[in-house]
């Protein structure tokens, strides 16, 4: 799995600390140098970069660049937003955010699509933020697509793969503990496209009775949910 500098200063920081020791007097850290701007024409292979690695939108300095920039350059977005696969996750997410109009332009199904094979396929998945209602970030478009959407999700309920949530290694700790996997999220965002209610259960096995009661659900209740 591929980790981020941030992941890597961050477990630097707990092993510094187990080495000193509590007792020790506390370390005068260096101020960080200020964040250099992406240039304009590197900012959709920049946002792709972080696309295929998951990250969380508040990490990726190409995604808040393009959300703040007035001169957000659309055209390359409604572009890359076409891959269907991780590459599209952030893209359509920044259309998302600076054009609206054109966001909502792309069919839903292609949206859920490229969502539910980000959500399959992404090798962390900070840009999802946690399983859990309200969903945030990533989360929150595929909960925004309704009814209509679940059909993309509802393989997933079965899908038993760990997911990993690495911004933070105490976050990644708790995923470890939690045994997170891809079917928690899409138990969390079916739940919440749905209108059901649902919280989030720190116990695998409560969570897997939830998902086949949902399942179970989903099946004598076709009408509400298929096109």
């Amino acid at each position: 799995m591929m980790r981020s500098r941030k992941d890597l200063s961050a477990a630097a920081a707990v092993a510094l600390i187990s080495i000193c020791g509590c007792s020790s007097p506390p370390v005068e850290l260096m101020p960080l140098p200020p964040v250099t701007p992406i240039a304009r024409e590197n900012l959709g292979a920049a946002l792709v970069e972080d696309s295929i690695l998951g990250s969380r939108l508040s990490s990726s300095q190409a995604f808040k660049q393009i959300v703040a920039d007035k001169a957000a350059p659309v055209a390359e977005l409604k572009v890359l937003a076409r891959d269907m696969g991780l590459r599209g996750l952030l893209p359509l997410l920044a259309l998302r955010e600076v054009s609206p109009r054109d966001y909502e332009a792309i069919p839903v199904s292609a949206r859920a699509a490229l969502f539910a094979t980000a959500l399959a396929t992404a090798p962390e998945h900070d840009a999802f933020d946690w399983p859990s209602l309200p969903a945030r970030d990533a989360g929150a478009a595929v909960v925004a697509l309704g009814p209509r959407a679940v059909g993309a999700l509802v393989p997933l309920l079965a899908d038993r793969r760990r997911a990993y949530v690495g911004s933070g290694w105490k976050e990644g700790y708790v995923a470890e503990l939690e045994e997170l996997r891809v079917c928690d999220y899409a138990l969390a965002f079916v739940s919440a496209m749905l209108g059901r209610a649902y919280v989030y259960d720190r116990a695998p096995a409560v969570r897997d009775a939830a998902i086949r009661e949902l399942q179970l659900w989903l099946g004598s209740h076709p009408d509400t949910w298929t096109p």
